[in-house]
């Protein structure tokens, strides 16, 4: 929810709105008998679409928007730090944007077995293969664009000692802790440092499309399903298996 009289409401960036309330935190969610949404939130989603990839929508979203900041187009070599949902989602917005070459680092084994299942060029543990590392074997040289999407000094260390001089970083993570930055990297190497925070309508927009033609298969970001009824129980096992999950459904008609 925006308030639609600030700068950023004014000039089209309503997401990052100085009063923004993201639904289901600030503002009541949908896990309720009754939901009342805007009409102009809305997305008409194409017919043949599965309950499964319409529920992931908001993430592919999230990923398109990120590619998007990151100004990826056809050619372009690309290194996503962190495979969770969000990671994998910037992985697959990189390679539908016409990325030549993605590489994925990500700690979990589980997780990068399904990097490997979508058919991603690259995957590698950063505990075998240090991100500079990896970046120099496997690819040869800097790629163009490296986006953090884990929200850890650990991990955004490692993007600034992979990069490259004048690339462009794009830090999607989430961070609890204010982190440090090595600005005087970013000065005298001329790095684009880019923040990059949710969506715009255009980007949900996008996502349904690419889902729609096959350039992004979603589908097997799936990984459980609950019944309703078991919807406490379907967080707190995610909880507790966070690395063996993507993304947990709620069937509400089961």
């Amino acid at each position: 929810m925006t308030c639609g009289r600030c700068r950023p409401c004014r000039t089209g960036r309503y997401h990052v709105c100085d009063e923004l309330r993201v639904r289901g935190f600030q503002t009541p969610g949908v896990a309720q008998e009754v939901a009342a949404l805007p009409a102009d939130k809305l997305i008409p989603l194409p017919e043949r679409f599965s309950f499964d990839e319409g529920a992931l929508m908001e993430p592919a979203a999230v990923g398109v928007h990120a590619t998007a900041r990151a100004g990826i187009d056809t050619g372009a070599v690309v290194v996503v730090v962190g495979a969770g949902p969000i990671g994998m989602m910037v992985a697959l917005a990189a390679k539908a944007r016409g990325a030549s070459r993605v590489l994925v680092s990500e700690l979990s084994e589980a997780r990068r077995r399904m990097v490997e299942q979508l058919g991603i060029d690259e995957v590698v543990d950063p505990r075998e293969e240090p991100l500079g590392q990896a970046v120099r074997n496997r690819l040869g040289e800097a790629p163009d664009v490296i986006i953090e999407c884990v929200g850890t000094q650990a991990s955004l260390s490692a993007v600034f000692e992979a990069a490259g001089k004048g690339i462009r970083l794009v830090a999607v993570g989430v961070y609890p802790e204010q982190p440090r930055v090595d600005m005087a990297r970013v000065v005298e190497w001329e790095l684009d440092l880019v923040g990059s925070m949710m969506y715009r309508r255009e980007d949900w927009l996008q996502a349904v499309r690419w889902v729609d033609e096959g350039r992004m298969n979603v589908a097997p970001l799936v990984t459980h399903h609950y019944p309703f009824a078991d919807y406490l129980a379907a967080y707190r096992w995610l909880d507790d298996h966070a690395d063996q999950a993507m993304k947990v459904m709620i069937d509400v008609d089961r």
